[in-house]
């Protein structure tokens, strides 16, 4: 075979392939599978007031499946405890929301009292579980009445109680509100800061009830035995 047929031949072998359809199988990255975890009850349970030090979402794109929550990497500092008791100063957790209300999220909060399980190894926010938490005059934790939740805090033995806050503690009655009119306000004073459980001065409105953080963790833990 002469050379210029043996370019004829690869020439003709390349225009070919040229011409020919290519195939291209696109691989699906590996995904990041869901730990499993059957366990019902959390082996150790951490009731605490926690002072946040930083909560950061966590990016679930690479997870197995469609996640409908939201997570978030959570770290406090443990400013009293109530329960099962961490060995850390400071305690690192897991925690899920779908969606919830700005009000009805804890890392909004600079204190909370916050209720965390060990599940298989990893400790998890027990989900929508906490209570924002302020300091009193007297020096303990308490938490001003929620009037949107109050309704389903059925208790007899633990009703809120007349509490001395401390005197930063006072929240914007207008805060959600540009212009409000006077309708609007006397709506916010019937129903979110109502003349029982708050005072109106200069467009704050200051907790005078609430529960202390103890009777709130009873509060939980009654509530939590009523819905087994």
């Amino acid at each position: 075979m002469s050379i210029d047929q043996m370019r004829n031949d690869i020439l003709d072998i390349y225009m070919h392939s040229l011409n020919s359809k290519v195939k291209v199988n696109l691989k699906r990255s590996p995904c990041i599978p869901n730990k499993e975890c059957n366990q019902d009850k959390p082996s150790k349970l951490y009731i605490f007031i926690g002072k946040k030090i930083n909560v950061s979402s966590v990016d679930t794109s690479k997870y197995c499946g469609e996640m409908m929550d939201s997570e978030y990497k959570a770290e406090y500092k443990i400013e009293q405890e109530f329960e099962d008791h961490y060995p850390e100063k400071e305690i690192i957790f897991t925690a899920y929301d779908h969606n919830s209300k700005y009000e009805y999220m804890f890392q909004h909060y600079e204190n909370v009292l916050i209720f965390i399980g060990e599940y298989c190894g990893d400790l998890i926010q027990l989900k929508y579980q906490f209570f924002p938490v302020y300091k009193t005059k007297n020096g303990r934790w308490a938490s001003p009445v929620d009037t949107y939740m109050e309704p389903y805090y059925k208790s007899d033995q633990f009703t809120p109680v007349n509490i001395l806050f401390d005197k930063s503690v006072a929240f914007d009655v207008l805060k959600t509100t540009k212009n409000p009119s006077d309708e609007q306000i006397e709506q916010l004073k019937k129903f979110k800061f109502p003349e029982k459980y708050f005072k109106i001065e200069n467009g704050k409105a200051i907790p005078i009830m609430g529960r202390y953080a103890e009777d709130l963790v009873k509060l939980w833990k009654e509530i939590s035995e009523k819905n087994k």
